[in-house]
């Protein structure tokens, strides 16, 4: 029974080993190509071109460390034709139009305006195929000497959504060396950090480790949340033959088998009882 055990358990270790090579190959096949979209500048008023292009190469850099695949304003610009953005005026209709045209997702409008010492920010963001989807949001800063990078960054960021939303997962297992499942996925041995995204919501976390009892716990992961868990893994119970139910209950069965013959033996060996002597 034991060398039976051995094999069984070195058996699933090859098995979770397996699939443990395989996942990242099976996790690349089924990864999606991120969210596509367009940061332009539709709309600029007595600003410096080189601070245009600043604004543009930021804003395009925030993007993309939100997770899209951004169209930069050259290339979209280039698909367009020239002054089609200017004579959308605004609407958001004509600007998912455009959207369609370049094959986005998103539109990031950037509209800048200088007043005084003052540079205004205005940012429009669009779903192309959602029209009841629109953001805005408005900022302004202090022309000379601006730190367009904190600047635009801070307002992008502000206002686009993460592409794909995500959180951190920690686990530890005591003992270590568990093999730590997520919704039913084998991740790898604990004690492990979860670095690739966990989408937000309730997932079911499982610990396996020979000779234990498997610890299983539902979790709550919220967008941008580091969340760590400590599994405490119990041993199983291992439980001798004589501490078995069953193994009395036999023991009872068998000795009243066997002393059952040999009361029937001791009665029938013993004869008719002799008759009483009879005095004349």
């Amino acid at each position: 029974m034991k060398l039976c055990s051995e094999i069984g358990d070195g058996a699933r270790l090859f098995a979770m080993t397996l699939l443990l090579t395989l996942a990242p190959v099976c996790a690349a096949a089924q990864s999606k190509d991120p969210e596509r979209m367009a940061v332009i500048v539709y709309q600029s008023l007595g600003v410096e071109p080189a601070a245009v292009s600043a604004i543009e190469k930021v804003a395009g850099d925030s993007a993309r460390e939100r997770g899209y695949d951004v169209m930069g304003p050259a290339t979209a610009a280039a698909r367009l034709q020239p002054g089609e953005l200017d004579a959308c005026a605004g609407a958001s209709a004509c600007f998912r139009k455009a959207g369609e045209k370049l094959g986005v997702r998103k539109m990031l409008l950037v509209g800048l305006g200088s007043l005084g010492e003052t540079t205004m920010l205005d940012l429009r963001l669009l779903d192309v195929n959602d029209r009841a989807f629109e953001r805005s949001l408005s900022s302004s800063t202090a022309t000379a000497g601006a730190d367009w990078n904190s600047f635009v960054s801070g307002a992008v960021k502000s206002l686009v959504p993460a592409a794909d939303p995500h959180a951190t997962l920690v686990v530890n297992s005591a003992p270590a060396g568990a093999l730590i499942e997520l919704d039913g996925v084998v991740l790898g041995p604990a004690p492990l950090r979860l670095e690739r995204k966990v989408s937000p919501g309730k997932h079911m976390i499982a610990a396996r480790l020979p000779n234990h009892v498997s610890e299983r716990r539902e979790i709550t992961c919220e967008e941008g949340q580091t969340l760590q868990l400590d599994l405490l893994l119990q041993p199983l119970k291992h439980e001798s033959v004589t501490e078995k139910w069953w193994f009395w209950t036999a023991i009872g069965v068998a000795v009243a088998v066997v002393a059952t013959p040999v009361i029937i033996l001791s009665t029938t060996s013993a004869g008719p009882a002799a008759p009483l002597p009879i005095r004349k």
